[in-house]
């Protein structure tokens, strides 16, 4: 879909997509962060679904860090543009099918759920709301692609630089939080209770 609008207005659309993407990378790296503090405050060890559930929302993230990417490096395009969120979009409906996978593992009436409740609510719970939501943002971004494509080229300013090096932080802490989980062996447990690793060291 292609509007007629000024030339001012397109401009000031483009640059929206752009700062949408930014954005969009920071907004999960928020939620990253507040599963790291339940993970770590509160003691509550993520599950296999939980782990996996994270791995999907950095998968959704590649989306718009592909098109920041782009354009910082001169190659963005309406393709490009819509690629990225087509990215995004995968990513999203591969981590709703997980969050619906645990929540109809923990959706019996008397069954209380994994974890403590966050507003009244499970933490995958939440995670499929934002996927619900991130299929709606991807969608809109994919159907107004030619307005919102960005620039062909911006400066990587200090901003962006900031929330990707943040990204690649909560990516490499979600690497050495599995680790520590799984330690030596095969799989990650259904119920992790311990961090597998330090058990095997004897240091806990």
């Amino acid at each position: 879909m292609s509007l007629q609008i000024p030339r001012s207005v397109q401009r000031d659309l483009s640059l929206a997509g752009y700062w949408g993407a930014v954005v969009f990378v920071l907004a999960y790296c928020v939620v990253l962060l507040c599963a790291f503090l339940l993970q770590f405050a509160s003691s509550e060890l993520p599950c296999v679904l939980c782990m996996l559930q994270r791995m999907a929302m950095i998968f959704t993230c590649m989306g718009p860090v592909y098109i920041i990417s782009r354009t910082a490096h001169g190659e963005m395009s309406v393709t490009n543009f819509a690629r990225g969120y087509g990215y995004t979009l995968i990513g999203a409906v591969i981590g709703m099918l997980m969050s619906l996978r645990q929540l109809t593992n923990r959706g019996a009436p008397l069954d209380p759920g994994y974890g403590s409740a966050v507003l009244g609510l499970h933490a995958y719970t939440w995670a499929f709301v934002s996927f619900a939501i991130v299929v709606l943002w991807s969608g809109v971004n994919m159907l107004f692609a030619v307005e919102l494509s960005p620039p062909q080229q911006l400066p990587l300013g200090v901003v962006p630089k900031l929330v990707l090096g943040l990204f690649l932080v909560l990516i490499a802490a979600n690497v050495v939080s599995v680790f520590f989980e799984v330690g030596f062996h095969w799989k990650l447990p259904h119920l992790p209770t311990r961090y597998e690793l330090l058990y095997d060291l004897g240091i806990k």
